[in-house]
């Protein structure tokens, strides 16, 4: 049988699940329903036949009515970790990825690796380095992900940002034209997504190569789709205009670009394009306000229900307490919902 592309395949009811729970967070499994306007013989003429605007009679069928979908608030509990290991800030946690695999959760916060039966109660067990629960690799600005294609010696994965060695920045533009964009050059070195594989979640190899070299300076996500046969990444992003090089220059993207979430994928875990945008900061929030992280993920026990819970970031005034870090208002979580990925 002919391999077709997801979007040569026919659609429709009855609908293929990937997973065995079906959650109505769009509308997609809801029949919109249909009209037609039938003349007095039962014949649909809602297009066709030369019935006059008051003889045929206006129908409906499979209409839903009655019904909303509703996000349920959420409920904030915790803190349900303390910082104790190597890389765990004392202020807080960036974490790497919070995993359920089998009848555990998984964490990687820094270079740390942490259990739990429960998601509340984490332990620290000495599966690392020296008999502690360092793993020897950093895990911020990433997420770890477990691929169901891989061959089991690469069947733990990890993106995130990483910086790039100026010769192996310079090689790597030109050996791919394609796979990189002018935020990532700093000059003296360049910036990119990163990549690492695992067969346990334990013992990590960093690929040489960067996925695609694009500045994406926060937590990036991914996962593999397995509808689209892809890996996908979710990115950072900066909204911003075309540059005139007529005339002074003005303000760098940092502070004249707003924060947006970017897509990608590819076939293979590696020569990913430059990232294109998917969400940016709609008109209706105040100038100010950014989208800081995506946090897309899924539903649990549906693959193929997507989810993204971006995080709304409202800086107050100017710098405050440290130069280098806003003090928030607020970052108020929303939420996202698709069928083949926001």
């Amino acid at each position: 049988m002919e391999k077709m592309r997801p979007d040569q395949r026919p659609q429709g009811e009855p609908y293929e699940l990937l997973g065995k729970r079906l959650v109505f967070s769009t509308w997609l499994h809801v029949r919109a329903g249909t009209l037609a306007w039938l003349d007095e013989q039962g014949n649909n003429v809602t297009v066709n036949g030369s019935a006059g605007p008051w003889g045929p009679r206006y129908v409906r069928s499979a209409f839903p009515y009655g019904i909303r979908l509703t996000a349920q608030k959420a409920r904030r509990v915790g803190p349900v970790i303390s910082p104790k290991g190597p890389g765990e800030e004392p202020r807080g946690y960036i974490l790497g990825g919070i995993l359920q695999d089998g009848g555990r959760y998984r964490a990687w916060v820094g270079s740390s690796y942490l259990e739990s039966d429960d998601g509340m109660d984490w332990k620290r067990p000495p599966v690392g380095r020296d008999g502690t629960n360092d793993l020897g690799m950093s895990f911020l600005s990433g997420t770890v992900f477990i691929d169901p294609s891989a061959p089991p010696a690469e069947r733990y994965k990890w993106v995130g940002d990483v910086e790039i060695e100026e010769e192996k920045y310079r090689k790597y533009r030109e050996e791919h034209p394609d796979g990189w964009e002018w935020r990532s050059n700093f000059g003296t070195h360049g910036r990119g997504i990163g990549g690492a594989v695992s067969p346990d979640g334990i013992r990590w190899t960093r690929l040489d190569q960067p996925l695609v070299a694009e500045l994406s300076d926060t937590q990036v996500t991914a996962y593999y789709d397995q509808r689209l046969e892809k890996y996908v990444i979710y990115t950072r992003k900066h909204m911003l205009g075309w540059n005139s090089q007529s005339g002074p220059q003005g303000m760098g993207f940092w502070e004249v670009g707003r924060r947006s979430i970017g897509r990608t994928e590819s076939d293979h875990f590696g020569d990913f394009p430059v990232s294109e945008f998917v969400l940016v900061p709609p008109p209706g929030m105040p100038p100010s306000d950014l989208l800081y992280t995506n946090c897309r993920t899924h539903v649990p026990g549906a693959p193929d229900h997507h989810l993204m819970f971006p995080g709304h970031l409202a800086p107050d005034g100017r710098y405050h307490v440290h130069p280098d870090r806003f003090e928030l208002r607020r970052e108020d979580l929303g939420l996202r919902a698709g069928r083949t990925g926001p």
